[in-house]
Formats: C-alpha cells, structure tokens, sequence
C-alpha cells in the first residue's frame, strides 16, 4: 500500500527486470534508472542492442537500460530526470557519452568536434605508469592525498592490483576496508591442506613433500621449533642429491636406508657431522608422526570414494598434522582464516553427496570448491579509504574515486565464447552474446565518471608483455584529443613522481669486488682436469670450495632421465659380466632379470642417493 522505490538496478538479470517492471505499475511504485542518457541522438539510440545490431552494439554502456526500457514497456522519453546534475558533471556526462558513442554514428564526430570545455576534464586525473607496481604505488599516494580531504576508493575487477594497493597503503599506516577479502585458498591453513594432498595421494614429488614438512602449521604433535629442525634434517638425509620418486607414505624406510649408505660412504657430505642423536630422533619421530598423520589419505590411493568419504579422511589427516604438542589445534582455526576453513571442511564433510571420485582426482577437486571462497576480516579497515569491485561501486559515492587496471583484458574483461553455444546459435535464438558483459562495465565505468573527482589509472606493461589501454580511455583520447587530456596527464605524472620518490635513498657504494689472496702455505698445489675450467671460469668457486670448506647442497631429488637409465643399464651389464653366467645358458634371462632387479634397488638407494665419487661406487660392486 505505501511507496515502493527500486533504485540503481540494470535490470540484467530478467527476473529482475520483471519485478522492476511490476514496481513501475505499482500506484506508489517508482524505479529510478542509473545514468540513463535522455539526451542521445535517435540513431546512436537504435544501433543499440537491438537483435540485429553488431556485437559492438551490445558494448554499449546504455545497453542494458534500453532492455530494461523494453521490459518495462516504458520509451525513453517518458522517463523524468530526478534532478539537474552539477554544472561540470554535465558537461563531463555529454563528453564521455559523446565519446562513447555507437560505432555506427561515430561519423557525427566531425560535426560535433571541437574545443573540449577545460571544465568537463577539471577533476580528472590520468596515471599511465610504467609497469603495475608503479601503478599500485601511484594509486596508494592519490589514496592518502584524498584522506585528506574526505574519502576515497579504489574500484578495480583485478584482484592482484587491489591487494598490490592495499600492501602499499600500509606504508602510510592505513589499512584499507577491501570488500573482496583474501582467497581462502591462498591462507597457510588452505595451503597446509592442499599441500598433504599432493603429498599423500600423488607420491614422487620432493618439492610437494619438502614444501609439506616445513610449513609453518606443521607440527604432528611436537613443538614448532622441534618439528622445524627434524624437517631439515629429512630434507638432507632423505630428500636431496640424484635421481629418484620419494613417496612420503615410505619416508621413513628411505629415510633409514639413506643413514645406512652414508655410514658406507668413504666420502662423507659436510653436513654428516652434524646428525647428532637427538637430531635423528626428532628426525624419526616426525617421519613416524606425518605416516600415522596421512593414512587415512594414504589408504585411498588408486580408490574411487564419496566427495564426502575423501573430505573426511582429509580433515582427519589435516587436523594430525597440524596438532601441536599440547594436543591442541588453535594455530589451524585461529583468526579469520582458521574459521573460514573451518567453515568451509565442516560444510563439505556435512554435505550429503556421494559423487564418485577417484583419489588421485581429489586435490584437484578440492582446488576447484575452494577456489571460489574468500575470507573477509572481521576487524574493518580505515572507514575513510575503501577497495570495492565494480558492484559495490555502484550505489556509494566517495569524494575521490579511482579507477584502477583500466587495460584491456582486466577492464573490460575479454569477451569469452560461451562454452556450449556459439555467437551464430544464440542470435538465432535472440540470446545475448558474450560482449553484454562488456556494456555493463562500460555502464559502471561511465558512472564512476560521476564523481567529482575520478582518477584514471593503468599500467603500460602487464607482466612480462605491453598492455593496451581501455578501449574506453582510447575513446576519450580520441575524441577530446590529447591537449584536453594533458592537464589530467599532468596531475597524474605529479603522482608518479611523488611514488617514485616513497623508494629514493641516498647512493650506496657497492661493496668491492673480492679478491681473495690466501697465503702460499694454504693454496692448493694440485688441481683435477674439471677444476682448470672452473679455476678459469669462476676462481672464487675454487676459493670457496678448496680454502674456506664450502660445499653447495645437493639437488633435491628428480623424476630419473636417460642418463640414469643409461647408467643403470651398464651397471646391470657390468655385473651380468662378473657374475659368471654363461648368457648360453638355459637360466641366463632369469639371472639377468634378477640381477637387473637387485642392481635397480641398490642403485636406487645407494649409487644416486649419495654423493660418493664413482671409484667408491666401483669398490661397492
């Protein structure tokens, strides 16, 4: 019975739309259209989203209202404007809408072109920086500027460029409210979870097990600074130098055989000294912990199981490994990522699917229902200074806004095929194509336009490759030209000055070159045939290694290639020839087969495990 007023919607989802259309027929009813252009030509108005317009068509920023318009069964012109905009802002709406204009009837740009009015760009800042940390430092500068005089936001869809901002705002002591949060997957807890199953159901790789071991969370019942140093300790011991597939279910087999070929080694690795008793017992104690830890995972592998069984046993193996000595699980669900995870494992373990996955399977699926989760902070930022997505843009104002990643392919986005149907079939079935997402953030980017004072920003590389600009800041460089665009270019390049200057520091001389010079007595009198071109190439390698004792770690362990297939085939050959057998004989294959197998677990654990010269490995056979 009393007013219903619906206010800021598009209308692009058509249920939304039908109940926007049922609001206008209401005798109280009213919805108020978002920067609905009243002013446009007839034409520009028809090359509009119709179904036989181009696909440019739909990219329009008033796209979407004239939709809404149809739906409402309401012309253009029947629409009532609610009040007269600011002087400035008027005029600034008529350039960008000129701009903006159709493809179709950009001809009338020679017929409407001429000298910007300097009021229509008065509040308009433009940064183009070199490269997108600039750009975040720059943006961060025009934030704290803005604090000082009233509020400010950052409206981005690059989530990368958000959180670069937000870092750089912490130099100046602000934490900015970001409305998008964190990625829940990219949280220690997430991460310690995603990490055991890699591990646990796909066994062979060390960087995944090493990763596991030492992860912050980590401490299977010890104490976080025991559990750390018994992770190193398996890192030398079982994980590193030559060539093998490490499965953590059989670490501490491996871990043992590996003690067992350093004691037989007559060269010895420099960190051998070091393993003192109590060092490989917190070293075993660990290995014991992570196998008991990860069974449940372990007892799946090669298995189809419930979405539900495999959530289960992955919690369960969570939740041991990151148990600490007191049998409390406080660091795993503590602050605002632990309970968003524990929101999150409680939901999928209460889920009642039985969808079939196979384990090996699992990690990427639990990727993919934990990608779309984000943790918000509890604790809000500074209330004056705020990063929204477009959405939440669109019905709050600021007294600066900026507008940050306007390149192609962050704003807008590429206009991706849809995957089951292509351009042809859906205009044959009047169906929208994929360049609809583009009006509507050419619809958002006009409204940001609005406020008072907007800053443009983008970057000129976007990563590795150069980015091209906004085809939205292409168009207004091309139609008011670059002399109305030089004062905003101006402010924005005072910007990146002052960024620059936030990391200026007087010079510091570099440190001199070395120059070792040891005393005669100490230098090395004999030298191999492989150490004169290191001696030639790099002599400070030679310095390092020969007087001050220095050895690198070896390698962490790899997938084998050919040269350790070539070498375990001599080796099989080699010790087929000293055996004896007659390879006439009716059991030579078999001989030869068992000694393969003999030679594969040897070399395996002993000729590539260590690092003993190959005159020790000849001794051995």
């Amino acid at each position: 019975q009393g007013p219903v007023v619906a206010a800021g919607s598009t209308g692009s989802i058509p249920a939304t739309a039908r109940l926007l259309a049922v609001i206008a027929r209401l005798p109280g009813g009213a919805v108020v259209l978002p920067g609905l252009d009243r002013d446009m030509d007839a034409a520009s108005w028809a090359a509009i989203a119709s179904h036989d317009a181009t696909a440019a068509g739909f990219g329009h920023p008033q796209a979407g209202l004239k939709k809404l318009l149809a739906v409402l069964g309401v012309p253009r012109d029947a629409v009532e404007a609610l009040c007269a905009p600011q002087p400035a802002l008027a005029v600034r709406a008529r350039l960008v809408a000129e701009a903006l204009r159709p493809a179709e009837t950009t001809d009338l740009w020679a017929s409407r072109a001429g000298p910007v009015d300097p009021a229509a760009l008065d509040g308009v800042t433009l940064i183009e920086a070199a490269n997108e940390r600039e750009e975040a430092l720059a943006i961060a500068v025009a934030l704290r500027l803005a604090l000082a005089q009233g509020t400010a936001a950052l409206v981005t869809g690059d989530r990368e460029l958000a959180r670069r901002v937000a870092a750089e705002l912490r130099r100046f002591g602000i934490e900015a409210d970001d409305s998008g949060g964190t990625p829940l997957a990219q949280t220690p807890p997430a991460a310690l979870l995603r990490l055991a199953l890699e591990a646990a159901l796909r066994p062979g790789d060390a960087v995944a097990i090493l990763s596991l071991l030492k992860h912050p969370l980590l401490c299977a019942g010890m104490a976080r600074a025991r559990a750390r140093r018994a992770a190193e300790t398996v890192d030398l011991v079982a994980l590193r130098g030559g060539a093998g597939r490490p499965d953590i279910a059989g670490l501490a087999a491996s871990f043992e055989q590996r003690l067992v070929a350093l004691a037989a080694d007559l060269r010895k690795p420099f960190w051998h000294a070091r393993l003192s008793p109590q060092r490989l017992a917190d070293a075993r104690a660990l290995l014991a912990a992570v196998e008991a830890a990860i069974a449940p995972l372990v007892e799946l592998r090669g298995r189809r199981a419930t979405l539900t069984g495999l959530a289960r046993a992955s919690v369960v193996a969570f939740e041991a490994l990151g148990r600490d000595e007191a049998d409390g699980l406080a660091g795993l669900y503590r602050g605002d990522a632990g309970e968003a995870l524990a929101a999150f494992l409680r939901a999928l373990v209460a889920a009642s699917a039985d969808l079939p996955v196979e384990a090996g399977e699992w990690p990427e699926v639990f990727a993919a229902l934990v990608a779309g989760e984000t943790v918000k902070p509890s604790v809000a930022g500074d209330p004056r200074v705020a990063i929204w997505g477009a959405l939440e843009a669109r019905l709050q104002s600021v007294d600066t806004l900026v507008l940050g990643g306007l390149n192609e392919g962050s704003w807008p986005r590429k206009a991706e095929p849809d995957r089951f149907m292509s351009r042809f079939m859906k205009a044959g079935l009047e169906l929208e194509p994929p360049e609809r997402r583009i009006g509507q953030a050419a619809h958002d980017f006009v409204m940001a336009l609005g406020m008072p004072k907007v800053v443009l920003a983008r970057a000129a590389r976007s990563g590795d490759a150069p980015a091209l600009p906004s085809r939205w800041l292409q168009r207004l460089a091309t139609f008011a030209g670059e002399d109305a665009l030089k004062p905003a270019a101006e402010r924005g390049a005072q910007l990146l000055y002052w960024a620059r200057g936030l990391d200026s520091a007087p010079p510091v001389p570099f440190a001199p070159r070395p120059q070792p010079r040891p005393p005669l007595v100490r230098r090395p009198t004999r030298f191999s045939v492989t150490e004169i071109e290191t001696l030639r190439r790099d002599p400070y390698a030679v310095y390092a290694r020969r007087i001050l004792g220095l050895e690198a770690l070896e390698p962490l362990l790899r997938d084998p290639g050919a040269a350790e297939r070539g070498t375990l085939f001599h080796d099989i050959a080699h010790a087929f020839t000293l055996s004896g057998v007659d390879p006439a004989a009716p059991d030579a294959e078999v001989r030869l087969l068992e000694i393969g197998r003999a030679s594969s677990t040897f070399w395996s654990w002993t000729k590539h495990t260590t690092s003993r010269p190959p005159q020790a490995r000849t001794t051995r056979w």
